[in-house]
């Protein structure tokens, strides 16, 4: 149900199975219900639960001994932190830690988790020699094992890591097996997500036309499919993007402030698209002649950036304060 998008009844199926281990004094169950409500509450958007939940789930394990129960609670919730807070070193280390502990283990769909969630933390802050390494092994191992989220995630990743370095047929690749996956499986949190991720390679190669239809699309399997703002977000972000290469500056203003307003909405993940979005309209007021206003925007981002350890989105902002500094 979770994986489908039906968040509250998988929530609800989970509450009510943790009534019947609790009933029943079966300690090892609830751990292993909590975990799962805890996954239903990430889907869900339900961020700040999800950790509650997490953390209650990760000291029952260590409780118990139950040592795969704790690695999916440590890596749950490395996942979501550097979701809310950036990939710190801090977190980066607790993912490390959570594969240590499924390596112990003879489990291939946790040790894929693991694998592939360190690996994505590493895209995230910029590390990209050491990502691809845990991207390709967790790709393997989620393959092998069917551990259907962690194969959708490490596709995801690769075909993030393969724009970012401007490999942009390999991009293609990874996204177009992310979308395969995801239309068989009907899994609604990657199906949300697919169309801007492929929009955003054709942005990339200037295929302008290609790309605002991809956004729009994006916009809207972000509204049926997700419980996450920031989909839509980064949709209406590129959407504008588009707009601002075409010199459409009202246009473009018109996308960035709906994906502004979405803001208000996601007080858990927003900075994963907020930096960029500052960005962009920092390149707007730039375009316009806005100097001081251009100026601001690029402050900020690079300011957010630095604060989340996002080093490529950091490095993005220090261009275009350096195009703000020519221009003036």
């Amino acid at each position: 149900l979770s994986i489908i998008g039906r968040h509250q009844e998988a929530i609800d199926d989970y509450a009510h199975a943790l009534d019947y281990a609790r009933s029943g004094n079966d300690r090892t169950r609830e751990c292993q219900f909590l975990l799962g409500l805890s996954f239903a509450q990430f889907n869900a958007h339900q961020i700040e639960a999800m950790l509650d939940t997490s953390e209650r789930s990760g000291a029952l394990a260590q409780e118990l001994g139950e040592v795969a129960i704790q690695a999916s609670g440590t890596i749950a919730s490395a996942l979501a932190r550097g979701i809310c807070d950036g990939a710190t070193p801090e977190i980066i280390e607790q993912a490390e830690e959570a594969v240590r502990l499924a390596e112990t283990l003879t489990d291939q769909r946790l040790l894929a988790q693991t694998t592939v969630t360190l690996g994505q933390l590493l895209q995230w802050h910029g590390e990209f020699a050491r990502a691809l390494g845990h991207l390709h092994k967790g790709l393997e191992l989620a393959r092998e094992a069917h551990a259907g989220f962690a194969f959708g995630q490490s596709l995801f990743s690769l075909g993030n890591l393969s724009l970012s370095r401007g490999e942009y047929e390999q991009a293609l690749g990874w996204y177009q097996q992310l979308n395969d996956y995801s239309q068989a499986a009907g899994d609604a949190f990657w199906l949300a997500r697919t169309p801007n991720c492929t929009g955003a390679v054709s942005l990339e190669v200037y295929d302008l036309n290609r790309a605002l239809e991809l956004q729009l699309e994006g916009d809207e399997a972000a509204r049926k499919y997700s419980a996450w703002p920031e989909p839509r977000g980064h949709s209406l972000l590129k959407a504008g993007l588009v707009h601002l290469e075409r010199t459409d500056y009202g246009r473009a203003e018109e996308f960035f402030l709906r994906a502004w307003a979405l803001l208000e909405l996601d007080d858990v993940s927003r900075y994963r698209w907020h930096i960029p979005l500052l960005h962009a309209r920092g390149a707007l007021a730039l375009a316009r002649g806005r100097h001081d206003e251009a100026g601001q925007f690029a402050t900020e981002s690079f300011e957010l950036a630095r604060k989340t350890h996002s080093r490529k989105h950091e490095a993005s902002a220090q261009r275009l304060q350096g195009e703000i500094l020519a221009a003036t």
